[in-house]
């Protein structure tokens, strides 16, 4: 059952969100699009937060630290928010209540953390620890960005080629056995049509496209159809174990972070689910939590999921009986990260022999197709001649 402090942190928890509704009221669609593409990069939120580390280990104190950073810091929304941040230090709220008031630019996440580095009097370290999390993290991701990427940027490089080749170099073809009265093979045939079908449809093509962009897009919006993709996602062949692996990772490095800042169990599992990024893992997380109100552990709703990983949960069913939950959340922070690293190498290895078979097909299909018929065309003319 919670005790005082659990308690105790639902009401700064609850405060806070009052904070956050209160900082995005009022404001209208085109607003928040607005402050979206204004949003500072993340980059820049912890480079700020390293100087701030720097500045109160040499002894400035929190307000003119801040008041100093929001001068100096290249960007300029950053600094505007910071100095809203400093002027409602000077006014008397603390830091996390000051941070609270910008949502789009310092989330749940940050200033829970923040909270608790106020509370139990460690913000120096809290700030280091949420700085090591966040450039963790945005590695993490970089490098599973790269790896999803790369694929697809191959596959509409070799699209833009085919269609420049049906374009540009078909009709040429065409005319040319059109002229000479080739009688052509099955092979061609078949890609002529298709080239017919591609260019005198395009508009139908394109309508297609961004009809099912659109569809999956609002699929998505929905609670079903957000589990039901982010469930796709981790079961993917060869792209889900990368995927996976990255959320399992997130969700090791949020909670060893925020148990160590000394936020209590339910309200870092509240919160790593926001941070993982996956409806189907939050999911699961959820069930972990309703597990803990009602006085069990973490093993049973883990052994359970069918997204959780079984050594996952060994590891967690360990650090709760050991009592040392944050430690071992961290070891398994830095094994998931060396496996999405290693997994991300092995998918690009991987993709590369893929992707050089399918355009090698490609290229041998369109040489069949347009070149066969151009060497019989030169057989006939050589026999006439």
């Amino acid at each position: 059952m919670p005790d005082q402090k659990d308690k105790a942190n639902e009401e700064l928890h609850v405060q806070f969100e009052a904070k956050q509704a209160e900082a995005a009221d009022g404001r209208s669609v085109l607003d928040k699009i607005k402050a979206w593409f204004k949003t500072p990069p993340e980059e820049s939120v912890t480079s700020f937060l390293r100087q701030l580390v720097m500045l109160l280990e040499a002894g400035v104190t929190l307000l003119k630290a801040i008041r100093t950073l929001s001068e100096r810091t290249s960007n300029k929304t950053l600094g505007s928010v910071l100095k809203d941040v400093a002027d409602r230090i000077e006014s008397g709220n603390t830091l996390w209540q000051s941070l609270s008031h910008h949502p789009d630019v310092f989330d749940h996440l940050f200033v829970s953390i923040m909270r608790a580095g106020e509370s139990s009097g460690t913000l120096t370290e809290i700030i280091t620890r949420l700085s090591d999390y966040r450039e963790k993290k945005a590695l993490l991701r970089s490098q599973v960005k790269s790896a999803l990427a790369y694929p697809f940027v191959i596959l509409l490089a070799s699209v833009a080629v085919l269609l420049l080749y049906f374009i540009f170099v078909v009709p040429e073809f065409e005319s040319m056995f059109v002229k000479f009265e080739i009688e052509l093979p099955a092979i061609t045939r078949f890609a002529l049509a298709f080239t017919h079908i591609v260019l005198g449809f395009w508009w139908l093509w394109l309508l297609l496209i961004i009809g099912i962009v659109v569809a999956v897009m609002m699929f998505a919006q929905t609670s079903g159809g957000r589990m039901l993709i982010d469930r796709l996602k981790l079961r993917m062949p060869i792209f889900g174990t990368v995927i996976t692996k990255k959320v399992v990772a997130d969700f090791a490095h949020t909670f060893a972070t925020l148990l160590a800042a000394g936020i209590s169990i339910l309200e870092t599992l509240d919160l790593t689910k926001e941070a993982v990024g996956n409806v189907a893992f939050a999911s699961d997380l959820q069930q972990v939590r309703e597990s803990i109100e009602r006085g069990e552990g973490l093993e049973k709703p883990l052994r359970r999921s069918k997204v959780v990983p079984p050594i996952v949960t060994d590891m967690l069913a360990t650090g709760e009986e050991s009592g040392s939950l944050d430690r071992i959340s961290l070891q398994m922070a830095d094994i998931y990260e060396r496996e999405v690293e290693n997994a991300v190498n092995s998918l690009k290895s991987l993709i590369e022999p893929v992707m050089i078979l399918g355009l090698g097909l490609v290229v041998l299909f369109l040489t069949l197709s347009f070149f066969w018929p151009y060497i019989s065309m030169i057989g006939q003319m050589t026999g006439i001649e």
